[in-house]
């Protein structure tokens, strides 16, 4: 990934990394146990205009379930936030072949 990663310490020895692009916008956020292993993680894209287009979040339980929610956002012609919506998928192991849960516009 282009950019930098900035890192600060939490309490309980957890660790937030941050990753930005070239013209440093935020692309990634992640909380890292003590061990390394990714507990959570969210990663943006934009427009072209710099607006929030998707928020993509996972979080790892007991590093064998893995939730999955991504968020969508749409704008009108002065960038004013028309529509938001949000989807969860579960990638657990045991999960079937279900697809995403939701959808529902906000």
């Amino acid at each position: 990934m282009a950019g930098s990663d900035c890192v600060g310490a939490m309490t309980c020895g957890a660790r937030v990394h941050y990753t930005y692009d070239a013209v440093r916008i935020l692309t990634r956020i992640a909380q890292k146990n003590a061990s390394g292993e990714t507990l959570l993680q969210m990663d943006y894209t934009y427009t072209n205009d710099d607006l929030p287009l998707t928020i993509t979040e996972s979080v790892t339980v007991s590093g064998l379930l893995t939730m999955t929610a991504r968020v969508q956002f749409s704008y009108d012609t002065r960038r004013r936030l028309v529509q938001e919506v949000r989807q969860t998928y579960d990638s657990s192991p045991a999960a079937d072949a279900r697809g995403p849960h939701g959808g529902d516009a906000v």
